[in-house]
């Protein structure tokens, strides 16, 4: 049995935190994340906003396959705007889930780890690169509604 609640548990969670530029340059990050369970496959969707000169929306769209039973990893997918498709692994280490992906033309892959603090809130860290580049990296916390 899990120790974690976030993709683990349906819930929707608000993220709050901040996105950086290659250049170190910070903008402010806050939205939302549903995760639901269905027949066979669990979903990840929302919307990040990072406020700067404009406002840009991130829209997030995972399909995971749920964690088989004593397993410590999983697979999941997304069909991203930016980058097309994605494919991932999410694999739990103690009170941490780790997430590696990769586009599908392997053009984008990155890295995010969330660190459980109790059961309602995570730590989020992560790093995107375009192909040896660092594209964005961000620093989110997560705390579960309701």
């Amino acid at each position: 049995m899990t120790l974690h609640t976030f993709l683990f548990e349906p819930a929707r969670w608000q993220t709050k935190g901040v996105f950086i530029d290659p250049a170190g340059q910070t903008l402010p990050m806050a939205g939302h994340t549903f995760v639901l369970h269905g027949e066979g496959i669990w979903s990840l969707t929302g919307k990040i906003h990072l406020t700067g000169e404009s406002t840009v929306e991130i829209v997030n769209d995972y399909r995971i396959v749920p964690f088989p039973p004593g397993e410590l990893q999983t697979t999941w997918s997304s069909q991203n705007p930016a980058f097309g498709a994605i494919r991932g692994r999410f694999v739990i280490v103690g009170d941490t889930i780790l997430s590696f992906f990769e586009s599908d033309d392997h053009r984008f892959r990155g890295t995010e780890w969330l660190r459980r603090l109790d059961a309602d809130s995570y730590e989020n860290r992560g790093v995107i690169f375009e192909r040896e580049r660092l594209l964005s990296a961000w620093a989110a916390d997560l705390r579960r509604e309701g």
